[in-house]
Parts: structure tokens; sequence; C-alpha cells
């Protein structure tokens, strides 16, 4: 997975390359909670800030690969 930093409608924002396609990682994992009826944590697991992202460690990375799923 390769990450990345963005910015859309004036906000910074982490995501995901995918060929040549580029994942919002907030928005992807927001959709992926709401199909399994869990509560919306997209917020607080994948901060706009990389470095705070990174930080999170394992926690960070498995969120991502779910927002991805």
């Amino acid at each position: 997975m390769r990450l990345l930093s963005f910015r859309a409608e004036g906000d910074i924002r982490i995501g995901a390359a995918l060929g040549e396609q580029v994942v919002d990682l907030r928005r992807a994992l927001s959709a992926a909670l709401a199909a399994a009826g869990e509560p919306d944590r997209a917020a607080a697991a994948i901060p706009s800030d990389m470095t705070a992202f990174l930080a999170r460690g394992e926690a960070g990375l498995a969120d991502a690969a779910r927002a991805l799923a």
C-alpha cells in the first residue's frame, strides 16, 4: 500500500494510491463501517495529518487496509 497526502475541497487528506487512482482513506473507511453497521470512527482512525496517522502504527495500517477492502 502506497500512502500519500493530498488536498481535496480545501483540506489535507490521507489516501492510498491504487494504480492511477487515489482513494481517500477516511471516506473509504467511513463507507466500510457504515456497510458493516458499525459506528463511524473514521475521523479518529484516519487523521488528516500523516505523522499522526503513522503514529497509530499497526492499528492505523489495519484501518487503512479495511478501508481498501
